[in-house]
């Protein structure tokens, strides 16, 4: 937890729990999408291992990765990266200006592909 969080009273979800789900959805996607983990890879090229570290919470994505396994999965952004609202607002009260960014640069990405 940043000081500024535990400061602030506000909890900030652990990166180990944040990667545990996102992991999951991307699982439950990849299934949905009747696609094994190597066929995911390879649209998104990666190597199978780092789909499975991913789909188990071991692996961070970049943006964009993130970008690719939404294409791939023919998925939106929120169906992968599902925050709990308690969540969100704590980290837009602390980054509100940083999340708000980060979410423009993900749209932006978004469009240009």
């Amino acid at each position: 937890m940043s000081i500024i969080m535990a400061f602030m009273g506000h909890s900030v979800p652990r990166t180990a729990d944040i990667n545990k789900r996102f992991g999951t959805s991307v699982k439950q996607a990849r299934i949905r999408a009747q696609l094994t983990q190597r066929e995911l890879a390879a649209r998104i090229e990666l190597e199978r291992t780092s789909v499975s570290n991913i789909e188990v919470g071991l692996q961070t994505v970049t943006i964009p990765t993130l970008v690719l396994l939404c294409q791939a999965l023919q998925v939106p952004v929120t169906d992968l990266v599902q925050t709990a609202p308690s969540e969100l607002e704590s980290l837009d009260t602390v980054n509100g200006k940083y999340a708000r960014s980060a979410q423009r640069l993900l749209k932006a990405e978004l469009r240009a592909n």
